[in-house]
């Protein structure tokens, strides 16, 4: 903790890493609204679902997107995620199933669960501030991975909560973009309002992922 405090930080930048179960659950909750809302939600669950590899060979193929089974899904989470593939059967789901917020409240308990939650907090806004935000997180996440530690970043609602106060248009209904913001002004009163939120984290130790989603060569690019 003291190691990646002392040797992550950035001018104006502060990283903030929360303990206590209390903050930590509210803190989980507020990272897992993004999973409930994305699945509920027509354009954002058509979106994120086209972007699984459903197979090893279509991952091997792709080399880009999600692989199913790089998301740590119970068996049958997964005939879920495959169900929801088409908007028909995904809304039926959701309204009678309640699907989208029970995945909201399994990975919320998950999130909760690890031994420290992080945000990572900048004084003010602008596109040179989140640049410096996003090197503190590569760092402190190179820094994990070195004393053999897992991260998992837990952007969703921070940037959702961005994009709705920032773009004049969203794919989120009203009631979907309040929730939204709500969540993210917990984070920011958890953080002691101290500015701007770029990032949200959980870090702690955890058994090897079980698979791992592929990528292509550099040498595809130059």
């Amino acid at each position: 903790r003291a190691y990646i405090l002392e040797n992550a930080h950035a001018e104006n930048c502060e990283i903030i890493l929360i303990e206590d179960k209390k903050n930590k659950s509210l803190l989980a909750r507020a990272g897992a609204k993004n999973e409930e809302i994305m699945l509920g939600n027509k354009a954002m669950n058509e979106f994120f679902l086209n972007h699984v590899n459903w197979t090893q060979k279509e991952d091997d193929f792709k080399r880009t997107g999600f692989f199913l089974d790089s998301l740590e899904l119970p068996a049958p989470a997964k005939l879920v995620f495959k169900a929801m593939r088409k908007w028909k059967r995904a809304q039926f789901l959701n309204r009678f199933l309640k699907i989208n917020k029970i995945v909201g409240k399994q990975n919320a308990a998950v999130y909760a669960s690890s031994p420290t939650l992080g945000i990572i907090v900048s004084r003010s806004e602008s596109p040179s501030e989140a640049f410096n935000a996003g090197r503190v997180f590569e760092r402190i996440w190179l820094l994990a991975t070195s004393m053999n530690l897992a991260l998992q970043p837990l952007l969703g609602t921070i940037f959702l909560a961005h994009s709705i106060r920032l773009s004049p248009s969203t794919p989120l209904s009203h009631e979907e973009g309040s929730i939204i913001t709500e969540m993210y002004n917990q984070v920011l009163n958890i953080s002691g309002k101290r500015g701007v939120i770029y990032s949200l984290f959980r870090v702690g130790h955890a058994p090897p992922p079980s698979a791992q989603s592929l990528r292509k060569p550099l040498e595809s690019f130059i």
